[in-house]
């Protein structure tokens, strides 16, 4: 993953209080499976590489989407 791909994942996620459906697009397109279930996004690899990050519909604080963000880049550039 290059830099601007990466700068474009943060920013999609930058400032958003709710999940949307073009951040759970951009998500599929890089691999990536996204379950929406009630209350949280269950987001792993297709091909089980890697943990699973899961994350709230509505986050209690402003930092947790950037918290996620972290653990989403380092979940698509993980090695097989």
């Amino acid at each position: 993953m290059d830099k601007h791909e990466e700068f474009e994942i943060r920013h999609m996620f930058k400032g958003n209080r709710k999940a949307s459906t073009r951040m759970i697009k951009v998500l599929n397109s890089y691999g990536l499976t996204v379950q929406n279930s009630k209350k949280h996004l269950k987001i792993f690899r297709k091909d089980g590489v890697g943990p699973t990050v899961y994350i709230a519909h509505t986050p209690s604080d402003g930092r947790a989407w950037s918290n996620s963000v972290y653990y989403i880049i380092r979940l698509i550039e993980a090695k097989e």
